[in-house]
């Protein structure tokens, strides 16, 4: 086993799980609070529930099982998991407001890569240490672990470039309505402000 380094005192005494905590619930409440107001609508307005709905729900189902279950290496798995969900339910839903070729090929295709992008991760979760027992946290296993500052990136880096071309897919179609450039311009604003 390898020497533990000297670390000061208030390094060690030093604690943010209680705020972490809260922090979580709360933003877990408040996705929550969206998605029932998400239904509520469609329900108020009397519009069918579709697809994306449902794959919303089991986003927000995985990732309340994620808080759970934080501190356990099935985490990055159901983290990866509930972020592909949400990802399939945004693009099912445009593929049902544009139901036209150029939105279907898009989505399909985003759809593809966040796909390959989720099996990666999960594959990686999986076996980024040798032996598999030394990610569990067992640090009296001997083996090696994949460099973490280089996983989170690798994660982090197709992530951020899929919510990017997510966003930016409705775009072209709300430029081919006949509106004004100000209307069009809102209703772009409107889907991009998806990212925030």
């Amino acid at each position: 086993m390898a020497p533990q380094p000297d670390l000061a005192p208030q390094f060690l005494a030093y604690d943010e799980g209680p705020f972490i905590v809260r922090l979580g619930i709360a933003m877990g409440l408040l996705a929550t609070l969206f998605v029932v107001l998400r239904l509520w609508a469609r329900t108020y307005t009397q519009i069918r529930h579709g697809m994306d709905d449902w794959i919303v729900i089991s986003a927000l189902s995985s990732n309340g099982i994620t808080d759970m279950h934080k501190y356990l290496s099935v985490g990055d798995l159901l983290y990866a998991t509930s972020i592909a969900l949400l990802k399939a339910s945004i693009l099912t839903m445009y593929c049902r407001i544009f139901p036209i070729r150029f939105m279907k090929v898009g989505g399909v295709s985003l759809g593809v890569i966040v796909l390959i992008w989720w099996l990666l991760v999960c594959l990686i979760s999986v076996f980024q240490c040798r032996p598999i027992q030394k990610a569990w946290g067992m640090s009296t296993v001997d083996g090696t672990c994949i460099n973490k500052g280089i996983w989170f990136t690798g994660v982090a880096v197709p992530n951020i470039a899929t919510d990017v071309a997510i966003l930016a897919l409705p775009v072209h179609q709300v430029l081919q309505l006949h509106l004004s450039m100000v209307r069009k311009l809102a209703i772009a604003s409107i889907f991009l402000l998806g990212g925030l």
